[in-house]
């Protein structure tokens, strides 16, 4: 078994590609000035949304390694990971001018 077979590497691979989708959605809504708040304001100005969009992506890539075996290097895991990071972000993450 190679390093990156193991279980708990995997999952916080699939977990960091996963906060990519959710660092991007950021990136969208400051771009397109649907926020002012800058990346740090935006994940600690409103910290219970943050924790519970970092729950739901810890649920979401667990569900997607019990599902079946994730190929990491595969084009097609890479963009569902991205997919749901962005997904649960939009969904459950809001900005401190949001509310």
């Amino acid at each position: 078994m190679s390093f990156f077979e193991s279980g708990p590497v995997v999952f916080l691979l699939c977990l960091a590609i996963a906060l990519i989708g959710a660092t991007a959605h950021w990136y969208k809504r400051y771009v397109r000035q649907q926020t002012k708040a800058g990346f740090a304001e935006y994940l600690f100005g409103e910290p219970q949304h943050t924790l519970y969009s970092l729950c739901s992506l810890v649920g979401a890539v667990a569900a997607l390694m019990a599902v079946g075996k994730i190929d990491v290097g595969s084009v097609n895991t890479f963009g569902e990971l991205l997919m749901a990071g962005y997904t649960i972000d939009s969904m459950v993450n809001k900005a401190p001018d949001d509310t």
